[in-house]
């Protein structure tokens, strides 16, 4: 066992060559104790380097719940081509005061043809905060010379154990009837007020505020904001209360200029959107927020590939004068740092934050159903609920209750959401999805009953039963757990 840091092991480090350019590492990694703080992650971050170049490994993510919250609002606002790129190869989330979790991780990296294959790998570790990232461990697993070719197709051979739940196939999953979950009516939303955040990224003319259809993509964007407006504007359903515009621009020319830009473009989008859409709110600021030097941190940050990225990160904490930051990143290798910052992270910056504010009609179940896939969001839970009795009549198993999926994505904080989900879920045999939901409450006694469940399903009988028998002192779930405890106690005497 080799030591990497403070209660964090690594194991059974192996490294190979598939191929002329394809490293392959794999390795278990122990999580022990308490390896993070409130609101912190812990980056796992494997590299190859030779010759001063890095080659950065998808990471492993070690959140705690708090930053979690944070970590997945964040990834649901990604594009999708952006968020595939930058993806963690796995996400571990710290529950209670102490953990102790075993994680896989096997990945390959396609390198340049130029790589020499005499470099290292090593492993960094990194502890984010809510304003900074740093290193706090670095490991050298080795040099990759001696290590032997896998032909196309081969692989390491597995050497680790799975980070979520194991399932132990010995118990056969129950068939889970309606009967043996609950669920619960959510409450009547009295008012029902909606707000949507949605980015427009428009191109200008250099140094131009004027919004141009024709130019460059505009068109698509503009139909996209089409898209957003027209279903607002539909009269005596939804009433639009307010709107706002905030303009960003990336760091290029002086800051002076770009906070003038911005305001100029976010006063002529608002320009449009009245002229377009008729509006004519009394609250629709629009203003302009200058250079965007939080979400170029942010993407730096989340970016191994960018070059000298620790001096970077340096240099955009260190140096406060804005203008003199661009010039000092500028001046890194040759402008290498600065020219990948141009192409790659500063494009996403220039751009519109529209939020938009409004209150939705109550709707009877009838006018529910018509919107549940073209609207949901206008929906409340109760609304969705009344629509998914309608049809949770139990003929079709593979679709039951589906309507509760829409709920659990439309209020995922939401207790009786996710228990409805999970239940659903779980009548359905979709074990994977139910653990998504119940991951969600599994402090909370309500879940003890679907989490028993859950727990046979994966085959895990003496979890099950745990959680079963707690369920049994909760009032609200006292008699179906009361079932399937018996029923769980049939089927373990059935093995033997």
């Amino acid at each position: 066992m080799r030591e990497i840091g403070p209660e964090l092991n690594f194991e059974g480090i192996s490294m190979s060559w598939v191929g002329d350019r394809h490293l392959e590492i794999s390795f278990r990694v122990h999580v022990v104790g308490k390896v993070v703080g409130h609101d912190e992650a812990l980056h796992i971050v494997p590299c190859y380097e030779e010759e001063g170049a890095v080659f950065t490994f998808p990471i492993i993510l070690v959140n705690d719940p708090t930053r979690n919250s944070y970590y997945r609002r964040e990834t649901a606002l990604l594009d999708r081509d952006v968020y595939v790129s930058h993806r963690p190869a796995q996400v571990v989330v710290l529950e209670g005061k102490r953990t102790d979790e075993w994680v896989t991780y096997r990945q390959m990296l396609t390198l340049p043809s130029s790589v020499t294959r005499k470099g290292e790998v090593k492993i960094y570790q990194f502890i984010q905060g809510c304003c900074d990232l740093r290193q706090v461990a670095e490991y050298n697993a080795g040099s990759v010379a001696d290590k032997r070719d896998l032909r196309e197709g081969e692989s390491t051979p597995p050497e680790a154990k799975p980070s979520l739940p194991e399932a132990k196939a010995q118990l056969p999953a129950p068939e889970v009837r309606e009967s043996d979950v609950r669920f619960y009516r959510p409450q009547r939303e009295v008012v029902k007020e909606r707000r949507e955040n949605h980015t427009v990224r428009i191109q200008f003319r250099v140094g131009k505020w004027d919004i141009l259809p024709d130019y460059a993509g505009n068109y698509r964007e503009l139909q996209k904001v089409e898209s957003v407006m027209r279903p607002l504007l539909r009269g005596a359903d939804v009433t639009l209360l307010s709107a706002s515009i905030s303009g960003y621009a990336s760091p290029e020319a002086t800051e002076p200029f770009n906070l003038d830009l911005s305001r100029k473009r976010a006063i002529s989008f608002r320009s449009y959107l009245q002229s377009r859409y008729g509006l004519s709110l009394a609250n629709f600021p629009a203003r302009g927020m200058g250079e965007d030097w939080v979400g170029l941190r942010r993407a730096v940050e989340q970016d191994y590939n960018v070059p000298n990225r620790w001096t970077v990160l340096s240099v955009m904490d260190n140096v406060y004068d804005l203008d003199r930051r661009e010039a000092e990143i500028k001046r890194l290798a040759g402008m290498s740092a600065y020219r990948y910052l141009l192409d790659v992270l500063y494009p996403p910056l220039r751009r519109m934050e529209m939020e938009l504010q409004y209150k939705v009609r109550d709707y009877s179940t009838e006018e529910a159903e018509q919107l549940i896939d073209s609207r949901p969001q206008e929906l409340s839970q109760e609304e969705i609920y009344r629509v998914a009795e309608r049809h949770r009549d139990g003929s079709d198993r593979r679709s039951y209750g589906k309507e509760f999926d829409i709920a659990a994505q439309y209020f995922s904080e939401d207790l009786i959401a996710n228990l409805n989900a999970s239940s659903a879920a779980l009548v359905r045999g979709d074990y994977p999805l139910a653990w998504q939901y119940l991951s969600r409450i599994k402090e909370e006694p309500l879940a003890y009953n679907n989490l028993g469940l859950y727990y046979w399903g994966i085959g895990d009988g003496a979890k099950a039963e745990d959680y079963l028998r707690r369920a049994t002192r909760v009032p609200d779930t006292r008699d179906e757990a009361n079932r399937n405890l018996k029923r769980l106690h049939v089927a373990v005497k059935q093995m033997r």
